[in-house]
């Protein structure tokens, strides 16, 4: 079954940041035991996130970059 909304979804995802020059350093990280569950479509995640994971199926896996304007912005 694809994600879609009203979906209820659990995923395990990696998070990174990377440096302008291009160094990555790992943010956060859920595993299967403990896995982000959400409600998808109604607006409990970034909308760049759910539009990246909509329609993706159980087993697939997706890389994805989201821009600090798609994200919670610039850092201070």
């Amino acid at each position: 079954m694809a994600i879609e909304t009203n979906n209820v979804v659990a995923l395990t995802y990696t998070l990174y940041t990377v440096e302008e020059n291009g160094e990555k350093t790992l943010v956060e990280e859920t595993t299967s035991e403990n896995p982000l569950t959400y409600l998808h479509g109604v607006g409990m995640m970034l909308p760049k996130f759910e539009e990246n994971v909509a329609g993706l199926e159980t087993g697939d896996k997706k890389s994805f970059v989201l821009t600090a304007e798609d994200a919670y912005g610039e850092r201070n």
